[in-house]
C-alpha cells in the first residue's frame, strides 16, 4: 500500500511538472513576439523625421522601453524557475527509479529454507522490511520536501503570469497609442512635406521674379537705332498717313476699311522688324488643345541633334503660359520680352529651373510677353517656331496670345491628341475665323496608343469635321515620341519662302498712286479753268457785242422820230410809216437783246461760280498733292533707314505698278475698285457734267436753241454722252 502511495504521488509530481513545463515553454514563445511587435512599431515611430513632433510621441516611447526591460527582467526569472523545476523533476525521476528498484528487490526477496531457517528469514525480512521502511519513509518526506517546493514555484508562476499578462496588456496599449501616434505623425509628416514643397516652390516662384525683375535690357546701340528707326516708320504711318486720310478722304467709300487694314499692315511689319528671330524665316507655329503635346514636339525637334540641350517646361496641369519663340543661334541664348517689348536677358541655369508649375504661381503676363530661345541646331536655320499656349487653357488671355502669334506664322500645325476623340468646337470656331490663307496641317499626336484600325476611324472623323466646317488642311500627319522627325521636318523644308513683312509695301504703292490720282485731277481742274476762262471770254466778248448792239439800237431809235414844232399848240415828233415800221423792229430787237443780254450775264455768273470753284478745288488737290508728297517721301526715307533692300524693292514695284496702271485694289484688298481720290474727284465732275447737261435741256424746253446748244456742247467736251447725243441731232461740232 506504501508502494502504491508513492508511486501515486511520483505520477502526480510528474504530471505537475509537465503541467509547469509547458506553461513556462507557452510564455516564453509569447513574450518575444510582443517584443519584437513592439520594437517594430517603435521603430516605425522613430522613423518619422519631423523634428517638431517627434517630442509628442517621447514619453510613449520612453514608457515603452521600460515595460520591455520589465519584461526582460520577468522572462528572466521564469527561466530560472524552469530551470529550478527541471532540476527538481529529474530529482522526481531519480527518486521514482528508487521506488521501482525497492518493490523490485521485495518482490525478488527469497530464502530457501535449506540455506536458512524460519527463524533467520524471518529476522532477515523484519531487518530488510525494516530497512525498506526507513529509506521509503526518507523518499515521502523527500517527496513531501519537492511538493512544498513544486507548489511554491506554482504560486511564483501564477504570480509571475498575471505580471506578465499585466505588462502585455500595457505594451499591446502602448503599441497602440504609439500606432495612433504615428498615424498622426505621419499625416502631420505629409503636411508638412506639402507645405515644403509648396514653400520651396514659392521660393523657387521669388527666385524667378526676382532674376526677371533685374534682368537688364540687351544694350546694343544698333538694335536701339534700329528700333527707333522702325518706331518712325510705325509713326509716320499711324499719324500722318492716316490723319491723311481722315482729313481729306473722310467721306470716301473704304475710308474705314482702309484704315483698318493699314494699322494691320504696320503693326505686322513693326512686328517683325522688332522681332529679328522672324525676319527673313520661315515661320511655323504649333497650335491646339491645351496639354496635347505641342510642346513635346517643339522639345523633339530640338533635342534630336543634342539630347542635353535645355528643353521647353511641360507639365500635365493647365497652367498659364505664355508663347516661346524658338531660332537658331551660334550658342544656347535664353531671353523675354517684357510687357513694354525690351528683350532682356536670363541665365540658363534660371530658365532650366522654371517650369509651368512655378509659372502658375505668379503673374507671369504682367512680367513677360514672350520668351525668345535660341538654339545652336542646324534644323533651326532659316527656321522660327512658335510654342503657343493652347485654346483651351483655363486664361483667355493665352488664347488672345496665340491668335497673336497666328498672325505671324507662315503655316500652322495643329497638334491634336489621339485619346481625345472629339475636336473642341471653340477651337474649331477660332481657326475657321482666323486662319485665312495660311496653311494649316493637322498632326495627331500620340499615336503609338492606338491600333491603325482606330486611327484611321479618327482621321476620317477629323477629315469630315474639317470638310463641315470648311477649313482646307494641307497635309495629315500621325505622331508619336517614338515617331522620327523625319516626315514632320520634310513638310517644314518644303514650305515656301516667308513673304511676310513686305504687306508694307502696298501702302506706298498707295501714297504713289493717290499722288499720280491726284495730278490726273489737277491736270483736269487746269483743264477746266482753261476752258471756262475760254466760255468767260467768250461769254464778255457776247456781252460786248449785245451791249454794242443795245447803243446801236438806242441811238438809231432816237434818230428817227423827228421834231416838229408847233404854234398854237405843244410841239410833237413824227415820222414816216416806214420810219415808224423800222422803230418797231428796233425797240423789239432791243427787247430781244435785253433777254439775251440777261442770260449771258446769268450765264457768266454761273460760269464764274462754277470757275471760282475750280480754282478753288485746284488749290485743295494742289495742298492735298502735297501733303501726300510730303507723307510719301517721309515714308520712303525712313524704311530706307530701316532696310535699303526693302526700299529698293518698294521703288521698283512702284514704278511696275505705275506702268500697268495698277490701283491699290489689284494688290491687296483694301481700297474700292477704284483710287479713292480719284472716286471722290470723278464724282464732283460727274456732277457738275450733269449740271450743264440739264441746263440745256431747259432751254431747250423754252425754245431757247442756241443757248441750249451752247451748253450741250460744254457738256458733250466734258464727256458727257447724252450731251454729244444732242450735238449730233444739231448738227453741230464739240
Amino acid at each position: 500500500m506504501e508502494i502504491v502511495t508513492v508511486l501515486i504521488i511520483a505520477a502526480l509530481a510528474m504530471l505537475l511538472g509537465f503541467v509547469v513545463a509547458w506553461l513556462f515553454a507557452s510564455k516564453k514563445k509569447k513574450a518575444p513576439f510582443v517584443t519584437e511587435k513592439g520594437e517594430k512599431e517603435m521603430s516605425d515611430i522613430s522613423s518619422v523625421k519631423n523634428p517638431v513632433l517627434i517630442e509628442e510621441s517621447k514619453d510613449l516611447e520612453d514608457k515603452a522601453l521600460l515595460f520591455k526591460k520589465k519584461l526582460e527582467l520577468k522572462s528572466s526569472e521564469l527561466e530560472e524557475l524552469q530551470q529550478k523545476e527541471n532540476s527538481l523533476q529529474a530529482k522526481l525521476d531519480k527518486k521514482e527509479a528508487e521506488l521501482l528498484r525497492l518493490k523490485a528487490d521485495l518482490e525478488n526477496l527469497s530464502l530457501t529454507p535449506s540455506e536458512l531457517n524460519e527463524n533467520e528469514i524471518i529476522i532477515t525480512l523484519k531487518n530488510n522490511l525494516a530497512a525498506k521502511n526507513k529509506e521509503l519513509e526518507e523518499k515521502e518526506e523527500e517527496i513531501a520536501d519537492l511538493e512544498d517546493e513544486i507548489s511554491s514555484i506554482k504560486k511564483k508562476l501564477k504570480q509571475l503570469k498575471r505580471e506578465y499578462d499585466n505588462a502585455t496588456e500595457e505594451q499591446l496599449k502602448i503599441a497602440k497609442e504609439l500606432k495612433s501616434t504615428q498615424l498622426f505623425l505621419e499625416e502631420k509628416e505629409q503636411e508638412y512635406d506639402d507645405l515644403k514643397e509648396d514653400s520651396d516652390l514659392k521660393a523657387e516662384a521669388i527666385e524667378f521674379v526676382n532674376a526677371i525683375l533685374n534682368a537688364k535690357p540687351i544694350e546694343d546701340r544698333d538694335v536701339l537705332t534700329h528700333l527707333a528707326k522702325v518706331q518712325k516708320v510705325e509713326n509716320i504711318v499711324l499719324d500722318q498717313y492716316i490723319a491723311l486720310q481722315n482729313t481729306y478722304f473722310n467721306d470716301v467709300e473704304g475710308k474705314d476699311k482702309l484704315i483698318t487694314d493699314v494699322r494691320k499692315i504696320i503693326a505686322k511689319w513693326g512686328n517683325l522688324q522688332r522681332k529679328s528671330w522672324l525676319k527673313g524665316k520661315k515661320v511655323i507655329a504649333f497650335i491646339g488643345e491645351f496639354s496635347a503635346g505641342k510642346t513635346s514636339i517643339v522639345n523633339r525637334i530640338l533635342s534630336q541633334d543634342d539630347p542635353d540641350c535645355p528643353k521647353l517646361p511641360v507639365s500635365s496641369k493647365a497652367t498659364t503660359a505664355i508663347a516661346t519663340y524658338i531660332s537658331y543661334g551660334a550658342t544656347f541664348i535664353s531671353q523675354f520680352a517684357d510687357p513694354n517689348g525690351d528683350v532682356k536677358h536670363i541665365e540658363r541655369t534660371m530658365f532650366e529651373k522654371v517650369n509651368k508649375d512655378i509659372l502658375s504661381r505668379i503673374n507671369v503676363s504682367s512680367l513677360i510677353r514672350h520668351f525668345v530661345m535660341k538654339y545652336n541646331n542646324e534644323n533651326l536655320k532659316g527656321l522660327s517656331i512658335l510654342d503657343t499656349p493652347g485654346f483651351s487653357s483655363n486664361d483667355e488671355e493665352d488664347q488672345s496670345r496665340t491668335l497673336d502669334v497666328i498672325n505671324e506664322a507662315d503655316a500652322l500645325f495643329w497638334v491634336m491628341d489621339a485619346n481625345s476623340g472629339e475636336i473642341n468646337r471653340t477651337s474649331l470656331k477660332i481657326i475657321a475665323d482666323n486662319l485665312g490663307d495660311l496653311p494649316l496641317y493637322i498632326i495627331i499626336n500620340k499615336a503609338d496608343t492606338k491600333s491603325p484600325k482606330e486611327l484611321d476611324k479618327l482621321e476620317t472623323h477629323i477629315r469630315q469635321t474639317m470638310q463641315r466646317a470648311e477649313i482646307n488642311v494641307q497635309g495629315y500627319l500621325r505622331f508619336s515620341q517614338k515617331e522620327k522627325l523625319d516626315a514632320l521636318m520634310q513638310i517644314v523644308k518644303n514650305l515656301p519662302e516667308s513673304p511676310a513683312g513686305k504687306d508694307i509695301i502696298y501702302i506706298c504703292k498707295d501714297l504713289q498712286l493717290t499722288i499720280n490720282a491726284i495730278a490726273d485731277v489737277i491736270k483736269g481742274k487746269k483743264s477746266e479753268i482753261r476752258e471756262s476762262e475760254k466760255i468767260l471770254s467768250q461769254l464778255n466778248d457776247d456781252i460786248e457785242s449785245l451791249l454794242d448792239s443795245q447803243q446801236e439800237w438806242a441811238d438809231r431809235i432816237k434818230s428817227i422820230p423827228q421834231h416838229n414844232s408847233r404854234w398854237f399848240r405843244a410841239d410833237d415828233y413824227r415820222m414816216e410809216e416806214d420810219e415808224y415800221n423800222e422803230l418797231n423792229n428796233l425797240c423789239e430787237s432791243v427787247a430781244e437783246n435785253s433777254i439775251e443780254l440777261q442770260s449771258r450775264f446769268e450765264e457768266t455768273v454761273e460760269i464764274q461760280v462754277i470757275y471760282s470753284q475750280e480754282k478753288a478745288d485746284l488749290t485743295e488737290f494742289k495742298e492735298i498733292k502735297s501733303a501726300t508728297e510730303n507723307v510719301n517721301k517721309q515714308l520712303l526715307n525712313a524704311i530706307k533707314g530701316v532696310d535699303e533692300k526693302l526700299y529698293i524693292e518698294i521703288i521698283n514695284s512702284i514704278k511696275d505698278s505705275s506702268s500697268e496702271a495698277q490701283s491699290y485694289q489689284d494688290v491687296q484688298d483694301i481700297k474700292n475698285s477704284e483710287h479713292t481720290v480719284q472716286n471722290s474727284s470723278d464724282t464732283s465732275a460727274h456732277s457738275k457734267v450733269d449740271d450743264w447737261y440739264r441746263k440745256g435741256c431747259d432751254l431747250k424746253r423754252k425754245g431757247q436753241k442756241e443757248e441750249a446748244i451752247w451748253w450741250f456742247k460744254k457738256a458733250a467736251k466734258a464727256g458727257n454722252k447724252n450731251a454729244r447725243n444732242e450735238c449730233k441731232y444739231y448738227g453741230v461740232r464739240y
